[in-house]
């Protein structure tokens, strides 16, 4: 063999040997992109859910503030409607007096109170404006009633024992505020707050 042909020879087997280690190199590399791949994806997991995790707490800690917030809101503005309603309600029966009903409604408030104490003698508490008209009314009766003008009031009266151990209290004002305090519960049950 000649010289050249030595060469030749050299150099297609260096070819091929540089052939074969490229090979081999670009197996290795392609393996170790892949390992380094699924390495990379097994520390962006946990990365990645607990990024998920964090995102989804924020979220749902978003929506139970902005739902809180909306509850009270609109707590809010029942308890404001209710209140003006008994407002409302409160200054109508202020001209309860003028109605030509309130004979008829003081004389039934009236028996209310009185047999509420249950005795012979009964103190009547009136409104100046009604002294009148509770004598027209206990005229009716078989109890020994003194009249007191000592209170002041929308309507009605109050009825006590001489002795005040005994008291039936049975005016507009006490009738509304317990009429509002009874329905308060079912208005807010039936609209789904309980205050």
């Amino acid at each position: 063999m000649n010289h050249d042909s030595l060469i030749k020879s050299m150099e297609a087997s260096a070819e091929e040997k540089k052939a074969e280690i490229l090979d081999k190199a670009k197996k290795k590399a392609v393996e170790l992109i892949s390992e380094a791949m699924v390495k990379a994806g097994e520390i962006k997991k946990p990365t990645m859910e607990s990024a998920v995790k964090a995102a989804m707490q924020e979220r749902n800690e978003r929506l139970f503030t902005a739902n809180s917030e909306a509850k009270a809101h609109l707590a809010s503005l029942k308890y404001e409607l209710f209140n003006e309603a008994f407002e409302q309600a409160r200054a109508r029966l202020g001209t309860l007096r003028e109605s030509g009903h309130y004979e008829d409604t003081f004389r039934l408030m009236a028996v209310e109170a009185i047999k509420a104490i249950g005795e012979d003698e009964v103190v009547l508490h009136v409104d100046k404006r009604d002294v009148d008209l509770c004598r027209k009314v206990v005229d009716g009766t078989d109890k020994r009633c003194e009249i007191m003008a000592d209170i002041s009031c929308a309507g009605g009266l109050n009825a006590s024992t001489k002795d005040l151990k005994i008291f039936a209290f049975n005016t507009v004002e006490y009738r509304l505020e317990k009429a509002r305090q009874r329905m308060k519960l079912e208005i807010f049950s039936i609209l789904g707050d309980r205050r």
